[in-house]
């Protein structure tokens, strides 16, 4: 008897858990993506899913040859809609293909540039990265300013970091996702991406 109230005990503790993390999902080049948090489920992903409901955000880590059908992009416009939040990802080329596709369709602007500076200056007064200076990446990018979007964090006098609000969701795009690769050194790393990644759970 005692084992089993132990056992039914363990179940429901094991269910409250599962069911307290959010489901976040990495799609396209992920695989050198270092995150391990027990409050997510990290689900990976080498094309887009159609079924993105039970996500509480998207993190899009652009490759070299991605594409979207018309059924992923009513996808994204849903998930947003529901007010919920996608991460943009972007490199230098050729490490752009998804994050391309959407920043025109939503932007009509893409990524330009190969920066080489190490540290990106964080903008004063931000509210979504708590540092003053934080890893670029490796083969960084630019994302031209655009009114609605703020710059969260600047390379070369170019916007590396923006974000904002866009079809009723959050938005990030960053163009230097590989400052999270697990061979980066980079103590902060998984610091950055949670910061971003609260700033995409959170209401407007």
């Amino acid at each position: 008897m005692y084992k089993l109230i132990l056992f039914l005990i363990t179940s429901i503790l094991n269910v409250s858990t599962l069911q307290a993390q959010k489901r976040i999902a990495f799609v396209a080049n992920y695989s050198q993506i270092c995150f391990n948090d027990s409050n997510y489920i990290v689900e990976r992903f080498d094309q887009l899913p159609v079924a993105l409901d039970s996500f509480a955000a998207i993190f899009i880590f652009s490759g070299s040859s991605g594409q979207f059908g018309a059924q992923h992009y009513e996808a994204i416009e849903k998930f947003l809609l529901q007010g919920k939040g996608i991460y943009i990802g972007l490199e230098n080329w050729p490490l752009q293909s998804e994050g391309n596709l959407l920043t025109n369709r939503y932007f009509q602007k893409e990524s330009w540039g190969d920066f080489s500076q190490d540290y990106a200056v964080v903008t004063e007064k931000n509210a979504v990265i708590k540092a003053e200076v934080i890893p670029s990446g490796t083969t960084t990018v630019a994302f031209p300013l655009d009114f609605r979007l703020q710059v969260l964090a600047w390379v070369s006098d170019e916007p590396l970091i923006s974000a904002g609000e866009i079809l009723g969701g959050k938005i990030i795009i960053d163009g230097g996702y590989s400052r999270f690769y697990c061979g980066f050194e980079n103590e902060n790393r998984q610091e950055i991406l949670l910061q971003l990644l609260t700033y995409l759970l959170s209401k407007s």
